[in-house]
């Protein structure tokens, strides 16, 4: 067995690709909770590095979500609220998907509450 030190690792270029990130209650549901991506300028590439910044509306949108789920009232007031599911995904010049990235989208309940008694959102990788 090889130790992973020894392994080769051709990186790509991200020249000419795109990129789209959708988070979902769960990965076959058909709603989408929140989307993100690159041609509509959510999603920068650049120098071969992914960067994807959440704002205030974004974290609302899926704060939102979790509010509205039935939960059993021990686990409404849990620090952790599962809001679903993310995948992000890369698109090659050709248009061919990768799935680069998903995991889960949960909501962290702060003890120190905004203004406006919003968490924070947190996305664990698979």
């Amino acid at each position: 067995m090889s130790d992973w030190a020894d392994c080769r690792v051709d990186f790509i270029k991200l020249d000419g690709y795109t990129a789209r990130l959708q988070v979902r209650e769960y990965a076959a549901a058909l709603d989408v909770i929140l989307e993100k991506s690159s041609e509509a300028g959510d999603i920068s590439i650049v120098n071969d590095t992914i960067v994807i910044p959440f704002t205030g509306q974004d974290t609302e949108a899926m704060a939102a979500v979790a509010r509205h789920k039935n939960l059993p009232n021990s686990e409404k007031r849990a620090p952790l609220r599962r809001v679903g599911v993310y995948e992000l995904r890369l698109y090659s010049p050709d248009d061919e998907p990768y799935s680069l990235l998903r995991g889960d989208v949960n909501l962290i309940v702060s003890t120190r509450q905004t203004h406006r008694g919003h968490g924070f959102v947190s996305i664990r990788l698979w």
